[in-house]
C-alpha cells in the first residue's frame, strides 16, 4: 500500500485535508495528516520535522 503524509501550513490544521484524505483512502492509499504545533512560527523547521517524525506510525 502506498503511503501519503499530508502536511498543513503554519496557520492551518489537518482538518483541511479531510476530503482529500478520504478520496485518497478510497483509492487505496494509507493516509496520515497529523496536526503539527508551530507555536506561531516560534519553532524551527527542525523542531516541526521532529513532530512529524514522532507521529510516524511505522
Amino acid at each position: 500500500m502506498k503511503r501519503v503524509v499530508l502536511v498543513h501550513g503554519i496557520f492551518r490544521q489537518s482538518r483541511v485535508f479531510r476530503k482529500l484524505a478520504s478520496r485518497l483512502k478510497t483509492l487505496g492509499y494509507d493516509v496520515t495528516a497529523p496536526d503539527l504545533y508551530h507555536q506561531f512560527g516560534a519553532l524551527s523547521l527542525t523542531e516541526v520535522a521532529e513532530q512529524l517524525k514522532s507521529h510516524d506510525p511505522l
